[in-house]
């Protein structure tokens, strides 16, 4: 919850309507832990002394009029690996520095957790899946946070990535992947595109929103349409109006909730694309009905120097506004929520409803349905939000990668069943259209080009530093996955723009492209004969000079950019608002001082003949 502080669950002396029958996991014995304790009252954190008892008590209030209320402790704990068994080894954490995706390390990464042991339930802590809950804000009681004070991870950064499923199970639902210590690209199948971020007062993460449109029906998931013809209105609000109060990314918030003053104009953008009303009764739609409705687009302010210095052309970047949207801020931010985020299935009524809210009297939050399908990176050093879009499938990341990881070993046949019926619908529709993929698919023939270098390796998005990844299980609800329409011509363009140089991508018709096709052959006859001519010259002494007048790239005393076992970056700008332009070195990632950076020359990272941000490169030898 990166709403709260205080990671907390239920423990033996919760008792009376503490989720018995209804939680994933029963109460947490405490008295068969060797490790545990309970924190006394001269070392109270959140909580407040409790003399009788010597002990911290401390409650926990919400929005929603649920609470809890307990006492704090520490025992010792892990996050993630196998769900149905304990890890007996601890490991060696120095051996699985860097990316780590295998579930059976999770114990190397152990830490004295802080938590608060339920005694007291109500409201929606009972009636939940989830047993309890996993403070992520600011606060020094965050789980992040003590991670990275007792050194588990050398960043103070973390990952969430909401996926869906039609149906939560008591059994345990995959319902996507937290990464501790930074952001785990393999799960992307976009680039990471980044958000300026805020703290704002609680704790909270805030964030800035430009504009809210709303896109056409039938147009994909994806903040790239899959229709080209999809049309978008942008609402009418000004951007004042748009931020009272604040706006919060709140992932323990189920739903989303906007400021009531965008009511009369969400309503009326919505009724002029569907002609439907928009509101809250339970209503029955069928598949191509859900997926008729609008494409809701939260555009969120850029970061200013990251953005346009990553992307070039901000046209060409899944997630970026672009010019076409945006031409005043064509590097802010577009978070895509599709009608199966926002509208709600209700598998016992038979039908859906409309979850995102426009009520609120002060302040708007972003909930769990409007990040989900994202991967959303809270980089807490650098003040801002970066997202990518995802399937946020934890068990296919692992299993992809040859580790063996059972999310429920006591499935049932009914389910079983279902996942077959569902496969065997999905082969016949396959053959019946042809192999179609969906924008921001991880082929390299989907993914467009961004104006880089083609050589950008994906893991080098961000800093790499001593993450892991971890499952979200039975975490809040998940919603079936709409089918946008996905033509052939689609894929054939996107094919195309991969394949043929920009140029003449631009042109409308085969007869301008192939003119300019004629012009770059001549060019380059020309340049054939020009370089012929000046080697004639130079066999002839005119460029001869000695050995030791040959000019270099860079003086011998300067430093030699090496790449960190850590992680690798290109191009990327400085980070550290503080030193920029200072000339000293900047820390890497994994927090040792190591500069990781590329050592090629290309356009895309010199400028006038200088490294951007000063980057230092590796001599090279003019000949």
């Amino acid at each position: 919850d990166t709403g709260s502080g205080v990671t907390a669950f239920p423990c033996s002396q919760c008792t009376d309507k503490c989720g018995g029958g209804i939680h994933i996991d029963p109460p947490f014995q405490e008295g068969d832990s060797s490790s545990f304790r309970i924190v006394a009252c001269d070392s109270c954190n959140k909580g407040k002394c409790y003399e009788q008892g010597d002990m911290c008590r401390l409650n926990g209030d919400y929005d929603e009029d649920s609470g809890w209320r307990g006492y704090e402790c520490i025992d010792t704990a892990y996050i993630g690996g196998p769900h149905d068994a304990p890890l007996e080894e601890d490991g060696d954490l120095k051996e699985y520095d860097g990316s780590d995706i295998d579930p059976k390390h999770a114990r190397a990464r152990k830490l004295d957790l802080m938590f608060a042991c339920q005694s007291q339930l109500s409201g929606l802590f009972v009636t939940q899946l989830a047993d309890g809950i996993l403070g992520m804000d600011h606060a020094s009681s965050s789980l992040w946070n003590q991670m990275a004070e007792q050194g588990v991870v050398s960043r103070r950064s973390f990952s969430l990535c909401y996926g869906r499923q039609p149906i939560a199970h008591r059994s345990g639902s995959v319902a996507g992947a937290i990464t501790l210590g930074g952001s785990e690209t393999k799960l992307h199948k976009t680039r990471l595109v980044y958000a300026s971020s805020k703290e704002v007062k609680g704790g909270s993460f805030g964030i800035h929103v430009r504009k809210i449109h709303m896109r056409t029906g039938h147009s994909g998931e994806s903040a790239r349409p899959t229709d080209s013809q999809a049309s978008i209105i942008t609402l009418g609000v000004d951007e004042e109006t748009l931020n009272l109060g604040g706006v919060l990314i709140d992932s323990g918030s189920t739903d989303t909730y906007l400021n009531g003053k965008l009511a009369a104009e969400f309503v009326a953008v919505f009724h002029e694309l569907t002609g439907r009303e928009y509101n809250h009764e339970p209503i029955e739609l069928t598949e191509d009905e859900l997926d008729s409705l609008p494409v809701i687009l939260i555009q969120l302010a850029g970061e200013e120097r990251i953005n346009p210095s990553k992307f070039i052309n901000p046209d060409t970047v899944i997630g970026l506004a672009g010019i076409a949207l945006d031409p005043d801020n064509p590097h802010d931010v577009i978070l895509a929520i599709p009608p199966t985020h926002y509208m709600e299935w209700q598998p016992s009524e038979g039908n859906y409803i409309a979850r995102i809210y426009i009520n609120e009297p002060q302040r708007s939050v972003l909930g769990a349905n409007a990040i989900m399908g994202h991967d959303v990176y809270f980089d807490l050093q650098h003040q801002r939000i970066s997202i990518a879009e995802s399937d946020c499938d934890y068990t296919k990341l692992v299993a992809g990668h040859g580790f063996v990881f059972e999310i429920n070993e006591d499935e049932t046949q009914e389910e079983e069943e279902e996942e077959e019926v569902e496969e065997e619908e999905h082969e016949e529709e396959a053959a019946k259209e042809g192999p179609i993929m969906e924008a921001g698919d991880t082929d390299d023939k989907i993914v467009p080009d961004d104006g880089e270098d083609d050589d950008f390796d994906e893991d080098d998005e961000h800093e790499q530093e001593d993450k892991i990844d971890v499952d979200i299980d039975a975490k809040k609800h998940s919603y079936e996955k709409g089918k946008g329409d996905k033509g052939k011509g689609d894929k054939g363009q996107e094919k195309t723009s991969k394949t043929i140089h920009p140029a003449i991508e631009a042109c409308d018709d085969w007869a301008c492209r192939g003119t300019i096709a004629g012009a770059f052959v001549i060019v380059l006859l020309i340049g054939i004969l020009v370089g012929q001519y000046c080697n004639q010259r130079k066999t002839h002494g005119a460029y001869h000079r000695p050995e030791d007048q040959v000019p270099s790239a860079m003086n011998d005393d300067d430093e030699v950019a090496v790449e960190s076992k850590f992680s690798t970056f290109r191009d990327e700008p400085d980070d550290d608002d503080d030193n920029d332009d200072d000339g000293k070195n900047h820390k890497s990632a994994n927090g040792n001082g190591t500069t990781s950076s590329s050592s090629e020359l290309s356009p895309s990272n010199i400028t006038n003949g200088k490294p951007i941000n000063d980057m230092k490169l590796q001599p090279i030898k003019i000949v």
